[in-house]
């Protein structure tokens, strides 16, 4: 028998591959039909915990490698206030808690796989209990050990798919990751079925697709999957009919936080908004913090006398930016900068109108060790930002807007609270290789299918784009300076 275990062990490893083919490294979404088939047909077979602790982690090693794998590479430790020797520490021990973060995501199948195991026979229950166990280990995994980010969460590979994508709308991400896993664990159940049946190739596939033996079982699933692409191509029947009516543009950069502190990056900017304006915008959406040295005091509603990154001529730029504000009194400028309230620094995003501050998103989950520091370990960052609040009353005249500000794309516990328009400023020139731009966009995507919401993303350095609520990109840009104008 442990001959037999060593000798198949090719098959858990054949779904880590075909997992890793799905993320944004491989594009290749239609395996998501068979991609976790062998594994489960491996998963049958098994009889020890060790056998189904190596199988699985030889599964979902790989594909855990390939979601984390670029965050090894995020760009520079510019929000670091260290000596050099102090950034090596930090950027060794980053790579540490990197690595963890791979290991925990793999090991974490285990549990759902070791408790299915407790039940697993030849009926139905078997890949229901298995797709509801990992479906809900992968949320108790964003909330408890990510921080609420939902990196991966195996219902983001169906975020391409026809149809099936638009039951996101109703059971979000993570009831996707219950239909890939059902789906695939189903199909595993049906080849060991077959296995099990005597007689020709031909006979045994017809006694378990058409025997009376599971004949209510294939209906029952029949069903189940025929309504799911009903539903999709119901959702998708309305994806051009769902208006807001508005003009929106949305800014594309490849300027990076340290290129932007200058007049000349200033000046593109505007440039960029001027031709928004000429478009007859009435929503501009900036990338976050492109204007570093912009921080706005929220209570005196102006500059702050005290600037964190100095640039000598920052308030003539601030009045000429307020200026070109009230040359064309009603569209809003939503400009993605930091703020202080009293003794609070906050990552912002503020919408102005005419020249004046109106409503004010707060992020919610500043990022761990670079907007704040966790548990107060001695770690010393270029700044602290504090927590905005769950709740957040923003709005664009009557219009209610949502808000997700560059990482907190991937959290999937934040709630827009029935906002029909969401605002999602990022600065991805912190993110190096396609595949994590990729995985930043997709994110995005599912944001607008679970909310029903058109979806504005303007980035530095990463994916620019217009998503509407079916999760269709209405237009995209990156790779250079640019606006996308769009009637939403």
């Amino acid at each position: 028998m442990k001959q037999t275990f060593l000798s198949s062990l090719w098959l858990p490893f054949l779904s880590g591959i075909l997992l890793l083919l799905l993320t944004p490294y491989g594009g290749a979404w239609p395996l998501a039909a068979v991609a976790l088939v062998p594994f489960f047909v491996h998963f049958f077979t098994l009889h020890t915990k060790r056998q189904i602790v190596v199988s699985t982690v030889l599964m979902a090693a790989p594909y855990c490698y390939a979601e984390g794998e670029s965050l090894y590479h995020l760009a520079g430790t510019w929000w670091v206030s260290a000596s050099a020797a102090g950034t090596m520490m930090i950027s060794i021990t980053y790579a540490i808690g990197i690595s963890m973060l791979i290991l925990i995501g793999a090991l974490s199948y285990a549990v759902p796989m070791l408790f299915s195991a407790k039940i697993k026979g030849p009926s139905l229950l078997t890949p229901f209990v298995v797709a509801v166990s990992i479906a809900l280990t992968e949320f108790i995994r964003s909330a408890v050990f990510f921080a609420g980010h939902s990196w991966g969460t195996m219902g983001y590979l169906l975020v391409n798919t026809m149809y099936v994508k638009q039951l996101a709308s109703i059971v979000g991400v993570y009831g996707l990751t219950f239909i890939f896993v059902f789906w695939n664990a189903w199909i595993a159940l049906m080849i060991m079925r077959c296995t099990k049946e005597g007689g020709p190739y031909s006979e045994q596939v017809r006694a378990v697709l058409f025997g009376r033996k599971y004949r209510l079982e294939m209906m029952a699933v029949g069903l189940l999957f025929v309504s799911i692409v009903l539903f999709g191509v119901y959702r998708e029947s309305f994806a051009t009919s769902e208006q807001l009516h508005l003009r929106v543009a949305v800014i594309s950069s490849v300027i990076s936080t340290e290129e932007s502190i200058n007049e000349e990056s200033y000046y593109i900017y505007r440039n960029l908004m001027e031709e928004a304006l000429g478009k007859g915008s009435m929503l501009i959406l900036t990338p976050e913090n492109v204007f570093p040295y912009f921080v706005i005091d929220e209570d005196k509603r102006t500059l702050a006398p005290r600037q964190s990154v100095y640039l000598p001529s920052a308030s003539a730029l601030w009045e000429d930016l307020l200026t070109l504000s009230r040359a064309y009194p009603k569209t809003t400028f939503a400009l993605a900068v930091h703020t202080i309230s009293g003794e609070k620094n906050y990552n912002s995003l503020l919408l102005y109108q005419n020249g004046m501050l109106g409503d004010i998103y707060h992020k919610r989950n500043p990022i761990p060790f670079s907007e704040y520091v966790p548990l107060g370990l001695p770690v010393r960052i270029f700044e602290t930002i504090s927590k905005g609040s769950d709740v957040q009353d923003f709005r664009l005249g009557e219009l209610l807007l949502g808000g997700y500000i560059c990482s907190e794309i991937g959290i999937t516990p934040l709630s827009v609270h029935g906002a029909k328009l969401i605002l999602s400023p990022s600065n991805d020139s912190v993110l190096v290789g396609e595949a994590n731009l990729l995985r930043h966009h997709n994110f995005a995507q599912m944001r607008a299918l679970e909310s029903h919401a058109f979806l504005l993303r303007s980035t530095k350095g990463g994916i620019s784009s217009i998503i509407d609520p079916y999760g269709h990109v209405v237009e995209t840009m990156s790779g250079k300076n640019g606006v996308m104008v769009a009637d939403i």
